[in-house]
C-alpha cells in the first residue's frame, strides 16, 4: 500500500480504469479485496465507474461484492440505478 490513502497498484489501476494493468496485476495474484484507508476496495471503484469488464476480472479473481467500507457501503450498491 502506498501513500496516506493506502492505495495498492491494483486499486489505482481500477480507479483510473486501466483495465489491462488491472488484469495483469490480477493474473499476478494481486488481492482484489485489499482495501484503502477508507475501506474501499478495487471492487468499490470499479462498481462506482460501472466498469463491467473490470468487475468481471475482479470477480473471477475472488473479488467480494459485499465487502463493506468504513461507512458501510458495499460495491453492489453502486450498480443499482
Amino acid at each position: 500500500k502506498e501513500g496516506k490513502n493506502e492505495e495498492t497498484a491494483l486499486f489505482l489501476a481500477c480507479k483510473h480504469e486501466h483495465n489491462d494493468v488491472a488484469r495483469f496485476l490480477l493474473d499476478e495474484k494481486a488481492d482484489p479485496n485489499t482495501s484503502n484507508a477508507q475501506g474501499r476496495s478495487p471492487m468499490h471503484v470499479a462498481s462506482q465507474a460501472r466498469n463491467l469488464p473490470l468487475l468481471n476480472y475482479l470477480l473471477r479473481a475472488g473479488g467480494n461484492f459485499m465487502q463493506e467500507t468504513l461507512d458501510g457501503s458495499v460495491p453492489l450498491t453502486h450498480l443499482h440505478p
